[in-house]
């Protein structure tokens, strides 16, 4: 892995290789968002880096079932608050009214619709053939920012990315030269 610092200008573009941060296939249309922050300051740097057609759809079919997962116990969970916050008012509160008794079963359902989502979260990854959770993982690990510093008063502010795949992080260097602080060879 190689990691290029570089600085991060105000609306500042970057040359990107047209080839696939992963694994070097021309790329195509999609492109992975590879997200940053920094404690001293609020604001989340994001970066796109171009993917080949084949690592975006090997993305895209796992994330779009964890999302469509998260979604849908989301949805779930909001409408029950919802419906337990309706019951207690209706109730008024009190313990011995028919709407409290369901507003209580509500909880006990949002409750359970949590547990349901925890537990899909941990055995997601067995639902999802080998080959397909090691091309997701690849293009999850390609790019990565491990630090970034926004701009400020007194400079322009970098950032850390860290590339695994070595031909577009050589690419990537030779495309921003102008912009690199230091470069380095991770170990």
């Amino acid at each position: 892995m190689e990691t290029a610092r570089f600085r991060l200008r105000k609306k500042a573009a970057y040359a990107l290789p047209d080839i696939c941060c992963v694994c070097g296939s021309p790329a195509g249309r999609g492109q992975i968002k590879v997200y940053g922050s920094s404690w001293l300051s609020p604001r989340l740097v994001t970066l796109l880096f171009p993917l080949c057609e084949a690592c975006e759809a090997a993305f895209n079919r796992v994330s779009q079932r964890r999302r469509a997962g998260c979604g849908y116990g989301t949805v779930a969970v909001a409408l029950l608050l919802v419906g337990w916050v309706v019951t207690f008012f209706l109730g008024k509160g009190e313990p011995g009214h028919p709407a409290t008794g369901v507003g209580m079963w509500l909880l006990v359902a949002a409750g359970a619709v949590i547990v349901a989502g925890l537990l899909y979260a941990a055995v997601f990854p067995l639902f999802i053939s080998r080959q397909e959770l090691e091309a997701y993982r690849r293009v999850v690990r390609a790019v990565r920012i491990e630090s970034c510093n926004p701009p400020g008063l007194f400079g322009d502010g970098d950032v850390v990315i860290r590339f695994a795949y070595e031909p577009f992080a050589a690419l990537f260097r030779k495309q921003n030269e102008r912009d690199l602080l230091e470069i380095r060879k991770a170990r």
